[in-house]
């Protein structure tokens, strides 16, 4: 928790009940200091946003301190007005600027550096390399279950990509959507549900995203719909009764005979579902399958848990 017009501004309650204050004052201007976003990342670092200071980082092992600063080697960020950062599942922290983004890759050796720098995420737009969002102000980041990336900004509306920033899966505006404004306050993901609610200036609206956290153990799974029609583009495989798939899931489609019909694996951004799979009903060359029964043979990164499901394909 974060206060303001106080010496210890970051305070901490514990299981017990008892209230704890840090001083989080660095070398920055502690009058102008405005927190506002608070996250920890797996190293207990605890990084705090601000809009006149940068991004925050405090270890309250050690009682260790720094900020990100918009100035070379002391992290790079294209300005001190930090609206919003995310940490990702890398511990990588996307940085939302009132003049762009960037991303710091360094999460665990914060504290042993003297020089340290963030980076703006490069994309090529018709070959030409360009910063992702510019200069755009962002308000808001949030990451979903498959580690996807959504933006939103003050005046250009929503943008989605895939885990590494470098690929648009989708982008939101008042024209192509039901977005009633451009200028996006606040952007959540409901992790059970995938659900991607966006608050805006002018209301707020929901979308109804596939994308799922990946689960920890691998229990029973289904595929549907079940049976899948000539009319069903796609087969979803997912663990029952909101378990999914934990990363890293060999997946394997074969018919009655045995025959390997399709492979894949649960990975980062794979077809960007997270803990469940979309397959297309094509096989390993591309061609649609016959109708027939299939059975989906699943087992964990290290082969230790397995399971199986059968999907019935009607053409």
């Amino acid at each position: 928790m974060t206060n303001v017009g106080v010496s210890n501004r970051l305070k901490k309650l514990s299981f017990n009940g008892g209230w704890f204050g840090y001083n989080i004052d660095f070398e920055v201007d502690a009058n102008k200091i405005g927190l506002n976003e608070i996250d920890v990342d797996q190293f207990n670092n605890i990084w705090i946003g601000t809009r006149a200071n940068g991004l925050l980082v405090f270890n309250e092992n050690n009682l260790s301190k720094k900020a990100l600063i918009a100035e070379v080697n002391k992290g790079n960020l294209p300005s001190n007005n930090v609206r919003s950062f995310r940490i990702d599942r890398s511990d990588r922290i996307w940085i939302g600027t009132s003049i762009g983004l960037t991303v710091f890759n360094n999460a665990s050796g914060i504290f042993d550096e003297s020089i340290y720098n963030s980076e703006p995420v490069v994309i090529l737009d018709d070959g030409i390399p360009k910063k992702l969002l510019g200069d755009q102000t962002i308000n808001t980041i949030e990451i979903d279950g498959g580690d996807n990336k959504w933006f939103g900004t003050e005046t250009g509306g929503v943008l989605y990509t895939d885990p590494s920033g470098e690929i648009t899966l989708a982008s939101f505006n008042k024209d192509n959507s039901p977005l009633p404004s451009n200028r996006i306050i606040k952007i959540k993901v409901d992790d059970v549900t995938g659900k991607v609610y966006f608050s805006t200036d002018k209301g707020m609206v929901v979308y109804k995203s596939e994308v799922v956290p990946y689960g920890k153990h691998l229990e029973e799974a289904y595929a549907y719909p079940n049976p899948s029609l000539m009319k069903d583009a796609i087969v979803t495989i997912a663990g029952r009764k909101g378990r999914n798939l934990p990363r890293g899931t060999n997946i394997k489609i074969v018919d009655v005979s045995g025959n390997l019909v399709f492979e894949t694996n649960v990975l980062e951004g794979q077809e960007f579902g997270g803990g469940r799979v979309r397959w297309n009903k094509r096989n390993l060359a591309g061609q649609k399958v016959a109708s027939g029964v299939y059975i989906i043979l699943l087992s964990n990164e290290d082969n230790t848990e397995s399971t199986t499901t059968k999907i019935a394909i009607i053409n």
